[in-house]
């Protein structure tokens, strides 16, 4: 996520299950701003949700996720923002909605606790606002053992794998795996090998803004520069040697 505009921000990268143990799924990260904000969510597997609250103490949610393209998603009128990521494994339903969540590329639910945050002064405080809040609400549906073993298969690889090198390794025929990842995850096999490709790429540029870019050729699995270079500009909407000279400027 790019913040732009915002006036504060916090976050804190959720390490294990210690946090709240009756909690099913826990966060990834969580995150919290103020001000009006313009936010960048580049293409990832991952589900963002940010609770938006008004002066008036009531909430807005927003569910973002988008797998293809980067996303931009401007805020105005809250006077406080909280937000939470969920890593590409984490799957909810809340009762009364018809779809779970991990949803489509944006959707709005209404949040019927709407003064969730209601006295609490610190982030610490809200963050387990927040966790018990899921814990009352929030349904894990569980996931298909050939989905599970497909996807650690994946991960194992780095996204580094084909869909017939995933059918030799789990012994399902290619068809059925493209199926049932796709009917499980929202989104196919191959575009997961993409997304974990892309993030593995950013986290060796944030590392290293100065690296050569020829080097993620070998290292990560792109045929070519022509491909680094396509797929990069596609899920981040700048080219790699761009974003690597912004992060240079940020930084220093």
């Amino acid at each position: 996520i790019n913040f732009s505009s915002a006036s504060t921000t916090s976050s804190l990268k959720v390490p294990s299950r210690k946090i709240s143990p009756s909690v099913n799924c826990l966060p990834d990260t969580l995150y919290e701003f103020s001000g009006d904000v313009s936010l960048k969510f580049v293409a990832s597997p991952y589900t963002e949700l940010i609770i938006g609250q008004r002066p008036d103490g009531s909430c807005r949610i927003f569910c973002i996720r988008t797998a293809d393209e980067p996303l931009i998603l401007k805020l105005s009128g809250f006077s406080y923002c909280f937000g939470v990521r969920f890593d590409e494994s984490l799957y909810y339903r809340l009762p009364g909605h018809p779809f779970p969540f991990p949803a489509d590329l944006l959707q709005t639910i209404s949040m019927s606790d709407s003064d969730i945050f209601s006295g609490t002064v610190s982030f610490s405080e809200r963050i387990q606002r927040f966790l018990s809040a899921l814990n009352k609400t929030g349904k894990t549906p569980a996931c298909p053992p050939a989905a599970t073993l497909i996807h650690q298969s994946i991960k194992k690889a780095d996204g580094d794998i084909t869909v017939s090198e995933l059918a030799a390794r789990t012994g399902y025929s290619c068809r059925h795996i493209s199926r049932i990842f796709t009917e499980y995850f929202g989104y196919s096999p191959k575009t997961f090998c993409r997304l974990l490709r892309f993030h593995h790429t950013l986290y060796e540029i944030f590392q290293d803004p100065h690296r050569n870019n020829s080097e993620f050729i070998t290292q990560i699995g792109y045929s070519d520069q022509a491909h680094f270079q396509r797929e990069f500009k596609t899920f981040m909407g700048e080219t790699p040697r761009r974003f690597g000279r912004r992060l240079i400027q940020q930084k220093f």
